[in-house]
């Protein structure tokens, strides 16, 4: 299923998050040989690979253009001279 950019990219930024919050964990001297610090790495691995698909793999929908986004006719609404010769109120 297709999602909006903006989505992926707070999804992205998200797992960076985790992934940074990951690492710093793991360099604690209180986890170095437990059964924690075994477990943290493996989330870390999780984490990168899950961003790594989200960058890849996961499908971007393309923004549709909105009736009041849509452009005035062909190219630029006046010419160049027209826009040069505009005076402001």
């Amino acid at each position: 299923m297709p999602v909006a950019p903006s989505t992926r990219s707070h999804l992205d930024d998200h797992l960076g998050q985790a992934e940074f919050a990951l690492k710093v964990s793991a360099n604690f001297d209180c986890l170095k040989n437990t059964p924690a610090h075994e477990a943290v790495r493996v989330a870390l691995a999780r984490v990168a690979e899950a961003r790594r698909w989200v960058r890849e793999g996961l499908a971007v929908e393309r923004p549709t253009m909105k009736p009041y986004q849509a452009p005035l006719g062909q190219g630029l609404p006046l010419t160049r001279k027209e826009r040069q010769g505009y005076r402001w109120p």
